[in-house]
């Protein structure tokens, strides 16, 4: 499953650095987030039913969350706001990297409480994901939550944030609230969960006020049904080894993995109409037996570690490169693949010092404090 994941943070890049490659390679990025909420659903329902058991766990299942999303979080927005002033004090020049430059050409015509709305949700990070609901015109310093935002000067709300593909952090810690809660439904229940939310993603586009995508793809009663179908996958993964023809099936678990890796790659040259449903149902079909093919591939464990933070600093590295890079010509006159492949290589090489420097230190810590309050329930008479 780690070459999956890795493979869906490496589609979001591309869409942010070539759209015109997105088109003919990879699911794009705005999917891929959708499909990361699937496995993020398996993956909170094994944990909370193999690991986070007992009295004081949930407890500790939150704080962990924290722990293994923050700290990265926490560090890129650090070089989001550092990095630019470092350069501008070594070039002598004021250095615009990113956002940071939205804010310095936009900002003044925030009026105070929406600049401090902005700020605080980049803190928090819950709430992110609002900022996609509106747009600042430049002008008139008014907001338009309006469905749909097509004034000149105006500049959408999420160009904000520092991190702008962190919106879906903030659904993934609202689904972390509701997990101990949630995953433990019957089948039946979250299968009308899962219908309902299916049936919201139909029904708003005929409602007036809901025509904007946001309404859609960035709030989690309809996003809901992606974490859903991860935690109704995890039901099958727990009848594998009851029922003999999974267990045939997941001995093809090298064969599922790249036949799901190679529909994820052509995903494009598919027809359009219910190819994003279909592969979503594929992803969360196939799950159990990708997860108990890679359960031991310390390789594949370690590109999967890796994906949560590729999906996080390539936003950064891609801001800071283009920036720097409109003071050396031949820097910036890259073509857009050869760029895409600089944001990938310097994204992977970030993620993996991450993951070594900070990540390792604290899943240690974070393991501790699991097996800490194992001892403590298992000393109890």
């Amino acid at each position: 499953m780690g070459i999956l994941r890795l493979l869906l943070a490496l589609s979001v890049v591309v869409f942010h650095c070539d759209g015109s490659l997105s088109g003919k390679v990879l699911v794009g990025g705005e999917f891929a987030v959708k499909l990361f909420f699937i496995i993020s659903g398996f993956y909170m329902a094994l944990i909370l039913h193999e690991k986070y058991t007992g009295a004081g766990s949930v407890r500790v299942f939150y704080g962990n969350r924290l722990l293994r999303l923050l700290p990265t979080y926490y560090i890129m927005m650090a070089a989001a706001l550092l990095i630019p002033l470092v350069l501008g004090w070594v070039t002598g020049r004021p250095v615009t990297c990113g956002q940071m430059a939205v804010w310095q050409t936009h900002g003044p015509s925030l009026t105070p409480s929406m600049a401090a709305a902005l700020k605080w949700v980049q803190l928090s990070p819950l709430g992110q994901e609002w900022a996609a609901a509106g747009s600042l015109d430049t002008v008139t310093g008014k907001l338009d939550f309006g469905p749909v935002q097509t004034a000149v000067g105006e500049v959408p709300l999420f160009y904000f944030l520092l991190i702008p593909p962190a919106w879906s952090l903030s659904l993934e810690l609202q689904f972390y609230a509701l997990a101990p809660f949630f995953v433990r439904r019957s089948v039946r229940c979250l299968a009308w969960v899962f219908l309902i939310t299916l049936g919201l993603r139909w029904l708003l586009p005929l409602v007036p006020f809901s025509t904007s995508k946001f309404w859609r793809d960035h709030t989690l009663f309809c996003e809901l049904g992606y974490f859903t179908l991860g935690i109704l996958s995890h039901r099958v993964y727990g009848a594998v080894p009851r029922v003999p023809w999974l267990r045939a099936v997941s001995t093809r678990g090298g064969w599922i993995l790249a036949g799901v890796m190679g529909w994820l790659i052509l995903y494009p040259w598919f027809p359009t109409i219910g190819r994003g449903p279909a592969t979503a149902l594929l992803l969360a079909a196939t799950i159990p037996f990708l997860v108990s093919f890679t359960a031991r591939n310390s390789w594949d464990r370690a590109l999967g570690e890796l994906s949560y933070a590729v999906y996080l600093s390539h936003w950064v590295i891609k801001g800071i490169w283009v920036g720097v890079a409109t003071r050396f010509p031949e820097w910036d006159s890259l073509a857009p693949l050869k760029f895409t492949g600089v944001v990938i290589v310097l994204s992977v090489a970030t993620a993996a010092a991450i993951h070594w420097w900070i990540e390792r230190p604290i899943d240690r810590f974070r393991q501790r404090r699991w097996a800490a309050r194992r001892a403590v329930a298992s000393a109890r008479p």
